[in-house]
């Protein structure tokens, strides 16, 4: 049988669901009041569609270049390990 102490509690998996969820609450609120104002201008279509477009190109802009810099940091490994064979 196993001891108090090697079971979980239901106490400690209720406060970390209810961080996760205070973490939830706070980030929508961070969406709604600052991050859907700059995406959408109301009362223009053709704007929104543009911000939209951009806010796309950015994000993959970001990953391509990150993938690029991963990819040069490995290249930049494998010549470090040939040079010290």
């Amino acid at each position: 049988m196993a001891s108090y102490t090697d079971e979980a509690s239901p106490q400690k998996y209720a406060r970390i669901g209810g961080l996760l969820y205070l973490f939830i609450i706070v980030a929508a609120g961070f969406g709604e009041l600052f991050v859907r104002g700059r995406l959408i201008q109301w009362g223009d279509a053709a704007a929104t569609a543009t911000t939209d477009a951009a806010a796309a190109a950015g994000a993959a802009a970001t990953d391509a270049a990150a993938s690029a810099a991963d990819a040069a940091a490995s290249a930049a490994d494998a010549a470090t390990d040939a040079a010290k064979k």
